[in-house]
């Protein structure tokens, strides 16, 4: 899925608000299974679910990508730490436009599509290391569909695990390897 950098591991659910026993949030971090996670058919009518991952270890995140199960927006925050202030990472993005989520589940590419989501699309205070993610997915155009994601994968820059913290290539991403 990814031209660069190096895959991190999702190493665990911390925390969901919503899960379908057929879909669990678990799926997420078990890339064997190749099934995604979806909201209760309940919780369903919220219109908005959200699930909190560890990453096997604090990451500067380069790229996000994501595969869609129904959810028409994504947003994605950071913690440097389980239970620290919440840092905005991916700032709320369309998966599908209103018009694909009225449209039928099963003849729709927009329901399973698959996107990539890089350092230019993230918030300009995410320059960080983070340990975990929380991942918020809403569905509001189509209240009563179960949604949640097909998959998310992280990427870190190659070299992210072999400099210092304080390091001043750290502050621009265009040096980067690729």
């Amino acid at each position: 899925m990814f031209k660069s950098g190096k895959l991190s591991e999702l190493k665990a659910v911390v925390h969901f608000t919503s899960q379908d026993d057929n879909y669990p949030a678990s799926n997420l971090v078990n890339y064997k299974l190749n099934r995604c996670w979806k909201c209760s058919r309940g919780e369903s009518a919220t219109g908005r679910a959200s699930v909190t991952l560890e990453l096997s270890s604090a990451v500067f995140v380069q790229e996000i990508g994501i595969t869609n199960a129904g959810s028409a927006f994504i947003q994605v925050d950071g913690l440097v730490s389980e239970g620290s202030t919440p840092v905005p990472l991916l700032p709320m993005k369309p998966l599908m436009s209103e018009a694909e989520c009225r449209g039928d589940p099963a003849t729709s590419d927009a329901f399973t599509s698959t996107r990539t989501y890089t350092r230019a699309d993230f918030a300009s205070n995410s320059f960080r290391r983070f340990k975990h993610l929380v991942v918020t997915v809403m569905q509001p155009f189509k209240l009563g569909l179960q949604f949640g994601l097909g998959r998310l994968t992280v990427k870190q820059p190659t070299f992210a695990n072999k400099i210092h913290n304080n390091s001043p290539s750290l502050s621009d991403p265009s040096k980067w390897e690729r």
